[in-house]
């Protein structure tokens, strides 16, 4: 039973078959790790003028707890003794709830959504934990909770196991002139084109493959300056 779906049950006696009222409340016992009592609001018909009270019922008291109402064996619930004996050690569920869940190692998990627990012994089988919007709710059974502390819930590391980290890529080995192989494969080497070998121009010189521009037909020949 989700303590979500307890909240708002229609309560019913059996030996009188009257409606006593709606459950509002649903308080856990921390260390036992069990529901121990409900918190009924009580209603008196709609010509009662008497305003509305919360009746504490110890979860001893409760014959049945269905998925529509809830039934209790006594027309006269004892006022849940049990409960308000230790109402001061109790926790509600609805103060539970938004409450951050940590890992032992200090991993943030999410925050308490709603509670588990049997509805035959109302003991906690699993916290219903949130972590974040537009994510899926977690399960953390009972077994893998540590403590349920004042502030936070903490849990055993294995509800949010570190993320390990993927190995750095290998760097491909260097190729010689200094690049990798990778690097060759991707863009081959290719032998340079030879240069065409000289030759001799028509005055005799050797200047590559560039023979030297021949004179202007034009040109006057050079003046000799007198000594």
């Amino acid at each position: 039973m989700n303590s979500k779906h307890v909240k708002g049950l229609q309560v019913i006696s059996i030996p009188d078959g009257k409606q006593v009222g709606k459950v509002e409340h649903v308080y856990l016992d921390r260390s036992a790790r069990r529901i121990t009592g409900f918190g009924i609001v009580e209603h008196g018909g709609l010509l009662s003028t008497r305003p509305e009270e919360t009746l504490l019922v110890d979860a001893d008291e409760v014959h049945s707890l269905g998925a529509d109402t809830m039934t209790l064996d006594s027309a006269a619930p004892t006022q849940g003794a049990q409960t308000s004996g230790r109402f001061g050690d109790l926790l509600p569920i609805d103060r539970l709830a938004h409450r951050r869940v940590v890992t032992e190692s200090g991993t943030a998990v999410g925050s308490v959504d709603s509670v588990d627990f049997d509805e035959t012994s109302y003991q906690l089988t699993a916290i219903e934990v949130s972590p974040g919007l537009f994510k899926s709710a977690k399960r953390v059974t009972v077994d893998q909770v540590v403590s349920i502390g004042e502030d936070v819930v903490l849990v055993l590391d294995e509800v949010a196991p570190p993320e390990v980290a993927a190995p750095p890529a290998e760097a491909a080995p260097m190729a010689e002139g200094g690049g990798s192989d990778a690097s060759a494969s991707a863009f081959p080497s290719v032998p340079p084109t030879p240069a065409p070998p000289p030759r001799e121009s028509e005055s005799g010189l050797v200047i590559g493959d560039i023979d030297p521009p021949p004179p202007h037909p034009h040109s006057d020949p050079p003046r000799r300056i007198p000594g």
